[in-house]
């Protein structure tokens, strides 16, 4: 490996960092009760937000770990002179639907809302994409840089 796969590997880390202090901070001070989510009948507040703040972990994970995917597989994969960049796309695009998929996941199997639920599904599904781009665009390994949608653009900065 060499020093700028770390830096990468270090840094997509960071970003998921951020996302970690995301559901620590939505936990920590309740969100979804302050954006009035209230829980099914006979549901507690308590197993609510732990099961909240599980299904979050989850989904982190999973988009973590797709973020991770697509960087080994462009680091050591196929090689880019050799794959079409349609290939690459769709591979990226695969990714980003586990990520989603993921958070589909939590919305079917997570905690459900006796009201604003939409809530909770916009927190799953927008963080799981978010992070997975921001993740991928800042730091594809080199051959494959230009390739996540929008890198084109954030990279002539």
């Amino acid at each position: 490996m060499t020093k700028r796969t770390v830096a990468d590997l270090m840094l997509i880390i960071a970003v998921y960092a951020v996302y970690w202090s995301c559901i620590y901070l939505a936990t920590s001070y309740n969100l979804p009760q302050q954006l009035q989510v209230v829980p099914p009948q006979g549901v507690e507040e308590t197993d609510f937000l732990l099961n909240f703040n599980y299904w979050s972990l989850v989904v982190m994970g999973i988009s973590l770990l797709s973020a991770f995917g697509w960087y080994v597989l462009g680091a050591w994969g196929p090689k880019a002179y050799s794959t079409a960049l349609g290939t690459w796309i769709l591979i990226w695009f695969m990714g980003l639907a586990l990520a989603l998929a993921a958070g589909f996941m939590a919305i079917w199997l997570g905690p459900q809302a006796g009201e604003k639920a939409y809530v909770l599904a916009a927190f799953y599904l927008v963080a799981a994409a978010l992070f997975y781009y921001l993740a991928t665009m800042l730091f594809s390994p080199v051959n494959i840089k230009y390739v996540v949608p929008g890198s084109k653009l954030f990279r002539r900065w």
